[in-house]
């Protein structure tokens, strides 16, 4: 279901009684009148998970400010604001400044003397560009009847003029609406009486005045997004690569190639970031501007593009929202016919638009071994269309040359385009690297993607550094000199600066709990979102939201957010790799526990629960042995069969002895038909070994094994001594 985020900013002592009615009544009640819509709204309140009741303001407001902002843009261009009778926590001007920069606020805006409040509104659309959506819905408050004087700024004169310029962008902004309210102070409670409020209307609860004015805006918004999916996913993708360097030559022959009359068929290759998806992004933004219409699928940036068959639906939804007026042939009931079906459809778009291309990204994001290498689709895509294919899977490639596809291979950066990549990627943040660091970076050939992680490492700086830093009588020397020597210790390779990523996760947060992050991230099979994540840790680490932004913020681009359930994907492999080796014991306690305690609701948790339970959860589970007959009951043949298979080989797996457990009478005729799929899986390969002669005796063993607990109702204790050796990973 999608997420509508809205973000709450206030000052935060005087205000915790709004905030609690926005994250409770509030939030209930808008999300009831949108889950028709198959949508929920969340407010971002930085007081949960995050210990902002701490008796100093000052130290409250200065540890939510390096997330802050970033949580501003997760939530456009939904803002709602709360101003009372204080301006707020001024915070140190170069940190602001820093924190400012990372959000691309002009260095023409000053932050100094501007309060952490005031920077959230500022961000959110009183400094926004015109070209920045926003939508906010600002709330002022009076408080009446001898509220706390901590409640009261002796100095109303900045807090006046920042009154002023809210009213004003409400009067200009058709999207900024501002609301007055009075209310009594409750000296029992320490907060504002929300139960009955003034405001221009006459007297009424403070959660139906929000109420009111949030539900038409949100419920607008959400019957746009309904088949909005597509296009959201593809503007994510081309917001992540605004930096081409080296490369443009390569995209003016591409696109040359795909416009002529007689379009080519064009392939991309490349090692895990050496820029394809950059490519691809600027092929196909050239291609539009002349006027040439493009059907773009982003592999793997959604849920909805994971495995080939919704790959080919995706391509084959968006040509035809060129061409709406084009009568979808009968849906075909077998793979030939699905193939002269794609065919067919193309076809008539073509004829209906004229030339067209086709671009698809990532073609080796497509999960499972088999559905990676069923391409005998792609000949049969029109020849009068045009396609663009990028892949870093040599198999693929290899593949796709025969229909007569040109491959380019793409390599790293030679020197001096490494250091124009660190300049432009420096600037996506509002700096300039010192010469120094740039000189270092581009030091010798460097992936793209390298250069985008050097730059986002060496930008970690913290509180301490700042510190350091204004000690200094010159502190532009003092920073290039901390710069210069971070850029010297970064690592060759690419996982080496993943890991560093991480690393500088551990120093920043704790090791403890960034591990928890990051292990949650690794183990899990799913997608999770930070709010999963956070679910996930509250119990077992404090200040859980904090932990969970401050890491999502740092990792930056790595993790891909999905349009549809929120879920963070590893945006390329080596991450992946580097996740799972923060996947423990403890990280499949955390993610089973909280599985469960929101329930098990689809394939894809099935799935993960009984990875989880075979891999082994050392806190135990309830019922294991009814947790993975419930899962083989419920999931469809298709997705239980592979895994059911994968999993016997993995090292250190379980599900050998759980199926061996298993009570044949627990299982109903979906799970035996789960089982016997798995029998039937056309695998040469398991998780240990790449031999099809071992794949053959995980086959036999369980059926057998089957015909055991079907024919007897008795079990084998006995596991083929070929296996034995297998499940300990030799």
């Amino acid at each position: 279901m999608p997420t509508i985020r809205v973000f709450v900013s206030s000052t935060f002592n005087d205000f915790h009684a709004e905030r609690d009615a926005l994250v409770g009544p509030v939030r209930e009640r808008l999300n009831a009148s949108l889950r028709d819509l198959g949508c929920r709204v969340d407010f971002i309140d930085l007081r949960w998970g995050v210990d902002t009741t701490v008796d100093e303001e000052d130290e409250a407001q200065r540890r939510i400010l390096d997330v802050c902002l970033t949580e501003v843009d997760r939530a456009r261009p939904f803002f709602v604001g709360l101003i009372g009778e204080r301006y707020g926590t001024v915070p140190d001007p170069l940190h602001a400044r820093f924190v400012a920069d990372l959000a691309g606020i002009p260095r023409t805006r000053s932050v100094t003397g501007v309060a952490v409040t005031e920077l959230e509104f500022g961000h959110a659309f009183l400094w926004a560009p015109s070209d920045v959506e926003a939508n906010a819905t600002v709330f002022i408050r009076t408080t009446v009847e001898g509220s706390p004087e901590s409640w009261r700024d002796a100095d109303r004169e900045r807090l006046a003029t920042f009154v002023a310029d809210v009213r004003e962008a409400a009067r200009e902004g058709e999207r900024i609406v501002c609301r007055s309210y009075s209310s009594r102070y409750r000296p029992e409670t320490g907060a504002a009486d929300l139960r009955v409020v003034i405001d221009d209307g006459g007297a009424m609860a403070f959660e139906d005045m929000v109420v009111e004015s949030l539900l038409p805006v949100l419920v607008a918004h959400a019957s746009e997004a309904l088949g909005d999916d597509e296009r959201a996913s593809r503007r994510i993708v081309r917001d992540r690569h605004p930096v081409l360097v080296g490369r443009v030559g390569l995209v003016d022959d591409i696109v040359g190639m795909l416009s002529k009359p007689a379009p080519s068929r064009v392939g991309i290759y490349g090692p895990w970031g050496s820029g394809k998806s950059a490519v691809a992004v600027a092929v196909e933004r050239s291609l539009r501007e002349r006027g040439v219409p493009v059907v773009s699928v982003f592999v793997g940036t959604d849920s909805q593009t994971r495995v080939m068959g919704d790959v080919l639906g995706e391509l084959i939804r968006a040509a035809l929202a060129l061409a709406p007026g084009v009568a979808v042939p009968a849906t075909p009931r077998t793979k030939r016919g699905a193939r002269r079906w794609l065919a067919e459809i193309l076809t008539s778009v073509h004829r209906e638009v004229g030339g067209f291309c086709l671009i698809l990204d990532g073609l080796n994001r497509v999960e499972g071994d088999r559905e990676k290498t069923a391409l005998n689709w792609f000949e049969h895509i029109p020849a009068q269309v045009g396609v663009l294919v990028t892949t870093s899977s040599e198999e693929q490639m290899r593949m796709l040359a025969e229909p007569d596809v040109t491959f380019y291979a793409l390599g790293p950066l030679y020197p001096d385009e490494a250091k124009q990549a660190a300049r432009e990627w420096a600037r996506q943040s509002g700096r300039d690297l010192p010469a120094s660091v740039v000189d270092l970076l581009g030091s010798e050939v460097r992936f793209p993607l390298w250069i985008r992680l050097a730059v986002s490492v060496l930008s970690t700086l913290d509180a301490d550094d700042f510190r350091r830093i204004g000690e200094s009588p010159h502190p532009a020397d003092a920073i290039a000199r901390l710069l210069t020597e971070r850029a010297e210790g970064l690592p060759p390779d690419m996982q080496g600066l993943f890991g560093m990523m991480c690393e500088a996760i551990g120093e920043r947060l704790g090791h403890e709990p960034a591990a928890d992050v990051l292990g949650l991230l690794g183990a899990s099979y799913l997608a999770l979102s930070q709010d999963d994540l956070v679910a996930a840790l509250q119990d077992v680490v404090p200040d859980a939201r904090f932990v969970v932004s401050t890491a999502r913020n740092m990792l930056d681009d790595q993790v891909i957010e999905s349009t549809r359930d929120a879920g963070l994907r590893p945006a390329h492999q080596p991450f992946a790799d580097v996740l799972w080796r923060y996947a423990t014991p403890r990280s499949r306690t955390l993610l089973a526990h909280q599985l469960l305690a929101r329930g098990v609701r689809d394939d894809e948790d099935r799935v993960q629960l009984l990875v989880l339970i075979a891999l082994g959860v050392p806190d135990g589970l309830p019922s294991e042995l009814a947790l993975v007959a419930g899962c083989l009951n419920e999931m469809s043949v298709s997705a239980a069969a592979p895994v059911v298979f994968s999993i016997l080989g993995a090292p250190g797996s379980r599900l050998w002895e759980l199926l061996e457990q298993v009570d044949p009478h627990e299982l109903n005729g979906q799970g035996w038909a789960c089982l016997s799929a798995a029998v039937d899986v056309d695998f040469g390969k398991v998780w240990v070994d790449n031999s099809f002669e071992i794949a053959e005796e995980y086959r036999a063993a369980l059926a057998h094994l089957i015909h055991q607990k079907r024919a007897a109702g008795r079990l084998s204790r006995r596991l083929p001594r070929s296996l034995k050796h297998m499940r300990r990973g030799q």
